[in-house]
């Protein structure tokens, strides 16, 4: 009987056990399955505003000419904002003039994109050119040309042949006769930088052949004529031309017979271009053509031209367009003295 007892109760144990193991499983199934069918809304799109640019001209995106300056002033200032008036009067379009205090940050910006106008001497035009973001327009007339040479000139008492007539301002021997005289003399040069004071006379007698002795370095025009002049410093030496003559400078009044003493052994032709203004590739052709006719209308009248030549802090008689041509003996001078331009900016 009592055993009869000890298994009802164990089996009754085992019964509820059984049960709230069933009652709780079922639980957590429901709960199980009441998870599952909650689901997370997706999240609701709100569409943006994309900001578009103002178009180049607008207010809001001028059209910007970079400037290399010796430092921005009052008188900068009032001539850029009043050049970007005439500009956007003939085209419409706003412009801004930016002054920059050395090339290589102009060229940079210029290269981003930021700016879509420069003024660059002819060096630093080439560098700009062949990296790919400057496209020559104009050149500048300045002193009333827009293009300038270089030429050879020699102490009368140094025994060398003129080879260049100046009363009639030719030559009357080709380059390599008339300067085949100064082989194993020393030269008086300007500087390593310089387009007419070294870059193009050094690559003349390097192409014709003529070795000479390493070349004094004196940093100007007027310093090569006085050495000629006193002697005794170099046998020969080279200075700008056409543009007008180093000798009659103020800087020599104190050497009255200069012209006469110091004589032009040979001339080169105007190969070197002045400075120029130089666009973005990118600049629309409607745009560019407008920008262009707006130009040469400034350079029409004489406020037009004293506005440029006071913001460049350059004298500009006119403006005239030029191609990529008129930039072929420079660059063929660098070639030849295997010069990087890069090396040379400012120049």
């Amino acid at each position: 009987m009592k055993l009869k007892i000890a298994r009802f109760k164990t089996l009754l144990i085992l019964s509820v056990n059984l049960f709230i193991v069933m009652t709780f499983g079922a639980c957590s199934i429901l709960v199980s399955d009441s998870q599952s069918l909650v689901t997370t809304a997706p999240p609701t799109f709100i569409p943006t505003t994309t900001i578009q640019p103002k178009p180049l001209g607008d207010a809001e995106n001028p059209v910007v000419q970079g400037i290399v300056s010796q430092g921005e002033n009052q008188l900068l200032t009032e001539a850029g904002v009043a050049l970007s008036d005439l500009l956007k009067a003939t085209t419409g379009y706003t412009f801004q003039t930016r002054f920059f205090e050395d090339y290589p940050t102009l060229l940079n910006e210029m290269d981003q994109g930021k700016i879509h106008l420069a003024w660059f001497p002819p060096v630093t035009y080439i560098y700009a050119h062949q990296e790919g973001f400057a496209q020559v327009v104009f050149l500048t007339n300045h002193f009333g040309v827009f293009q300038y040479g270089f030429q050879f000139l020699a102490n009368i008492d140094s025994g060398f042949i003129p080879y260049y007539d100046p009363a009639l301002g030719v030559n009357v021997a080709d380059a390599t006769t008339a300067l085949q005289q100064f082989a194993a003399r020393q030269p008086c040069y300007v500087d390593p930088t310089s387009p007419s004071g070294y870059i193009l006379p050094a690559s003349l007698l390097r192409a014709s052949a003529i070795d000479t002795l390493p070349g004094a370095m004196l940093q100007n025009h007027t310093a090569v004529i006085r050495a000629l002049y006193i002697k005794d410093i170099c046998d020969f030496g080279v200075t700008f031309a056409v543009s007008g003559d180093p000798r009659t400078s103020a800087n020599l009044q104190d050497l009255p017979d200069v012209t006469d003493r110091i004589q032009i052994i040979w001339r080169s032709d105007a190969v070197i271009p002045n400075t120029n203004l130089s666009v973005l590739p990118e600049i629309p052709d409607e745009m560019r053509t407008s920008i262009i006719t707006a130009y040469q209308e400034v350079a029409r009248s004489e406020n037009g031209l004293n506005l440029l030549s006071t913001t460049l802090q350059y004298d500009v008689q006119g403006l005239r367009q030029f191609d990529d041509s008129v930039y072929t003996p420079l660059m063929d001078a660098l070639k030849t003295l295997e010069t990087n331009p890069a090396t040379l900016i400012g120049r």
